[in-house]
């Protein structure tokens, strides 16, 4: 069982940073930032979700149940509540999880070029400006512009690896159907860690 009182964005603090400064760049017509946190905290999950779903119920692939349960207070009252959320997919052959992740990685770069094509075109203005009192928007923007090339990066980097079967494979376990799921290396700090497919899809 686990507890929650407060929201889970407060517990990530990149990511509230992010949500702040996208809601407040809005105020100044640069929009670019919250069209990326919509459409790829929002729009791009559920659309993935969905198409998962329509797999698994053509018996495509195979999604482990990873369900949690929380106590969440609702003013002062405690309030059970059970969360399942998506799993690694295991795919019913390479080619399939190859195709699937090619396509999904595809379209979350495509939504990350718009984002910060859209950012930087509405951010040039401000840039052009050399007045002591846009120093702080121009700050703002950097800081904006700076983890969206950051994030667009890394997923033509995940792009790549997919592309050229770069990734860690791994078989259902007690199953003879041949299912398998991927895991893509990511080193930081002269560390490698394996992230699984869906993560690095799902991250903002």
């Amino acid at each position: 069982m686990k507890y929650l009182s407060t929201s889970l964005w407060i517990h990530k603090p990149v990511i509230l940073l992010t949500v702040v400064i996208s809601l407040g760049l809005g105020f100044f017509h640069v929009n670019g930032p919250l069209v990326y946190m919509v459409c790829v905290g929002l729009i791009f999950p559920v659309g993935m979700s969905v198409h998962l779903h329509r797999l698994k119920d053509q018996a495509l692939i195979y999604m482990p149940e990873k369900k949690s349960e929380w106590m969440i207070y609702v003013h002062g009252i405690p309030v059970r509540d059970s969360h399942s959320s998506l799993s690694n997919p295991f795919f019913m052959n390479k080619e399939l999880l190859k195709t699937f992740y090619t396509r999904m990685f595809v379209v979350k770069i495509i939504i990350q070029g718009f984002a910060l094509f859209l950012t930087i075109s509405q951010s040039w203005p401000y840039f052009m400006q050399f007045s002591s009192s846009d120093i702080a928007i121009q700050a703002v923007l950097f800081i904006a512009l700076f983890i969206l090339v950051l994030r667009f990066v890394r997923t033509s980097r995940n792009l790549f690896m997919v592309f050229s079967e770069k990734w860690v494979l791994s078989e259902r376990e007690n199953s003879e159907s041949g299912f398998v799921t991927a895991f893509l290396k990511r080193t930081k700090r002269k560390q490698t860690t394996l992230i699984s497919g869906l993560d690095s899809l799902l991250a903002l």
